[in-house]
């Protein structure tokens, strides 16, 4: 990489830094598999994939695995753990529906909590199961499965909850009614803790947790159109909106990393775009793909570092599930900011408080980037500051062709910022 030498400008008595990339440039894309099922939910980071596909007899439950797909049955599959675990519900051999965990060839019925119905929809590496089943009498409550016993995990307020995840530590987090409202929880060591809703919404569900505790979902109010939802992320404390209205989350990494879907535009009434979102910045899915793949991303429902969810095959005309992979050689999966040195020459005191620019946004994908500097002291020149970070991903794709090559600079003289390739 070539570190230009800083300058002065003639034209302009003020700063004129230049930001020199101090690692590695790599573009953020994958590799789009298409999967031979209509919705999948459950991803490890093996790339082991459960989901679900319409039959001549119903709806049955499938494993992908390096391109071998594997039918479970009848029902539905929703997780799966690195000991390719898969746990769902099945009505075999039970009329109602049960949560069950698939492994090896052997489908294992969870049963329920006194009730007739049950189903399964978490599951960690420790191969502890939740989910929710119906006791004797009343809503069905979040359970928690292990060693072949199922635990009330309890309510918020004594009717209705559910289950949707657990950490390999056994935290679990889900949703429960609160009156005529519904919040999402967060269950430790025998307490579930209602953790609220997001802003001005009055109705939340929590629907993945990584290894840390934090953990996403969405929230909406109780008289929402069927599309007024908002993501939102916690690492413990208070619920952070991740994205805009008409968006949900539904998948973390121990990175930190969340997937889910945000508004988006196509052909045959595709509403909703795949995203990620990382390092305080949503982007849609579906600028990382190639964009002659003839594949819309929809929902992403599952990431490691691996991303599985469900779309839209153009070309076939058909809905279907899909697995994207990091490209290789390219560290696809390092999302940190990205950290530049910012050498400068004064020609006189302007403090540079805030570096954007809204010209490099089509240039960058629609995000700007920013970094505050302090202003240097007055008897060093030139004036050297290191560690300004920027809060973006700097993807480098343009409005027309990919720009596939390594940043080597972005100057700020006396326009905006330029982008050099």
């Amino acid at each position: 990489m070539r570190h230009p030498k800083p300058h002065r400008n003639p034209r302009r008595a003020s700063w004129v830094p230049q930001l020199l990339v101090l690692e590695e440039r790599c573009l953020l894309s994958y590799t789009l598999t298409e999967l031979p099922f209509f919705s999948a939910y459950g991803l490890n980071e093996a790339g082991q994939v459960a989901g679900v596909e319409g039959t001549s007899d119903g709806e049955h439950a499938f494993l992908w695995d390096s391109g071998v797909l594997t039918d479970l049955g009848r029902g539905r599959a929703f997780a799966i753990n690195q000991a390719t675990q898969v746990v769902g519900y099945s009505y075999v051999p039970s009329p109602f529906r049960h949560a069950v965990l698939w492994q090896d060839g052997v489908m294992t019925d969870l049963g329920t909590l006194g009730g007739v119905v049950s189903g399964a929809y978490g599951i960690n590496n420790v191969g502890q199961v939740v989910g929710m089943a119906e006791p004797p009498q009343g809503s069905a409550h979040a359970f928690l499965w292990q060693n072949g016993v199922m635990t009330d995990l309890g309510t918020l307020d004594g009717n209705g909850s559910k289950a949707n995840a657990i950490n390999d530590a056994g935290q679990v987090v889900g949703a429960g009614t609160v009156g005529p409202l519904q919040h999402a929880f967060f269950w430790e060591n025998g307490v579930m803790t209602d953790v609220g809703a997001l802003g001005d919404w009055d109705n939340s569900e929590a629907t993945a947790i990584n290894n840390a505790g934090h953990f996403v979902g969405w929230s909406t109010n109780s008289d929402f159109d069927g599309s007024e939802f908002q993501p939102f992320f916690s690492d413990g404390g208070p619920l952070t909106a991740i994205g805009p209205k008409d968006s949900a989350a539904f998948g973390i990494n121990d990175a930190d990393q969340v997937v889910g879907y945000m508004p988006g535009a196509g052909p045959f009434n595709i509403r909703h775009h795949a995203f990620l979102y990382a390092d305080g910045v949503l982007t849609d899915l579906n600028t990382l793909i190639p964009p002659d793949s003839g594949f819309i991303l929809e929902e992403a429902h599952g990431i490691t570092g691996l991303i599985t969810g469900i779309g839209f095959d153009q070309v076939l005309n058909q809905f279907g599930s899909f697995l994207l992979t990091p490209d290789q050689g390219r560290a696809s999966q390092r999302l940190a900011p990205r950290v530049f040195q910012v050498l400068a020459s004064m020609l006189e005191a302007t403090p540079i408080q805030e570096i954007s620019s809204q010209s490099i946004v089509t240039t960058l994908g629609g995000q700007a980037p920013s970094a505050t500097v302090a202003t240097p002291p007055d008897d060093a020149m030139p004036r050297q500051v290191t560690d300004a970070v920027f809060a973006s991903h700097h993807q480098a794709r343009s409005p027309e062709p990919w720009i596939d090559g390594e940043v080597e600079s972005l100057e700020l003289g006396l326009g905006p910022l330029a982008l050099r390739i």
